[in-house]
């Protein structure tokens, strides 16, 4: 990171986070550090390279909705929070759009004012309700990724890579030793229900644990096999309970040099981005892409 664009604010911040984790219960602020280091990257590859165009990504203001929705509108849930979690918690969300809005101030400074800026959020989120009649939805994940195959059954090497949530990637080294592992997972039950949901492409399985309700300590899994597995010996429970679901309306901003803003209420589609962005530079969308381009007002000059 040092010869990545660290920056001494980055820095400062890393030292403060961590000096607050042992006097309080700001834990979950760590998200922000992540973008932090991100946009350093980012900026010092921007600086050197000066790109036509680039992307930035970020996902920790998600992250938040997924987990506190529940602490920002309790009134909307059946499962109200508890006084101590709702005090740290209740404007973690807020918290987060608070910092985006930081990351977005310093990308409008790297830009400057003749690079054009898109901002676009293709979905956003929405309380997470159908769970509530069941005591909310409660999500797991493998402690220790290479105990857990072992645990279970599955003998082929694989590279773990954890995802959102729940979900988590196994790359393994050839298609027959992903089969396998697909085959031993599939076989994994809970009180005779599927417990690991498991996609496999190629070499390569997307899972994540199915099993949504709290559960006992001494809960167990099952294996093809007939073994007998301590849930809690190869899973552990994800803090707090999801409280926020995707929803398909997002948003989106697009900012031209040279052109005054306005507002367009009506809804597009996340297709129309990518052809839109090729006519920025004067570039034909290919035949692939139907939706029509949006009217985003005189083209950038690249560089």
């Amino acid at each position: 990171m040092v010869r990545h664009g660290l920056a001494p604010g980055t820095i400062a911040a890393i030292v403060k986070q961590l000096a607050r984790e042992r006097t309080g219960d700001e834990h979950w602020k760590r998200a922000i550090i992540l973008d932090r280091l991100q946009f350093d990257v980012f900026r010092s590859y921007w600086r050197r390279a000066r790109p036509d165009f680039a992307t930035f990504f970020l996902n920790s203001t998600a992250h938040f909705q997924h987990l506190y929705w529940r602490n920002m509108e309790p009134e909307h849930f059946k499962v109200k929070p508890e006084s101590g979690e709702q005090a740290v918690y209740q404007d973690a969300i807020l918290y987060g759009y608070e910092q985006m809005d930081i990351l977005v101030g310093k990308l409008l400074t790297l830009a400057g004012d003749d690079t054009a800026l898109i901002f676009a959020t293709a979905l956003s989120q929405q309380p997470c309700l159908t769970y509530e009649d069941e005591g909310g939805k409660t999500l797991y994940r493998p402690l220790d990724f290479p105990a857990f195959m072992k645990a279970v059954g599955i003998t082929q090497q694989a590279e773990a890579a954890p995802v959102m949530a729940e979900e988590f990637h196994l790359d393994f080294e050839n298609e027959d030793a992903a089969r396998g592992a697909e085959s031993v997972l599939g076989g994994l039950t809970f009180d005779d229900a599927p417990a690991v949901r498991v996609k496999r492409e190629g070499a390569s399985l997307l899972c994540g644990c199915q099993i949504w309700k709290q559960l006992e300590p001494d809960a167990t899994l099952q294996t093809a096999a007939g073994q007998v597995v301590p849930f809690f010996d190869v899973f552990y429970q994800i803090d707090l309970i999801k409280s926020g679901m995707h929803h398909r309306d997002g948003m989106l901003w697009i900012r031209k040099p040279g052109q005054q803003p306005s507002v367009h209420d009506e809804k597009v589609s996340l297709t129309t981005i990518a052809p839109t962005i090729l006519d920025m530079y004067g570039v034909e969308p290919p035949a692939s892409m139907r939706d029509a381009v949006l009217d985003s007002g005189p083209r950038p000059v690249a560089a």
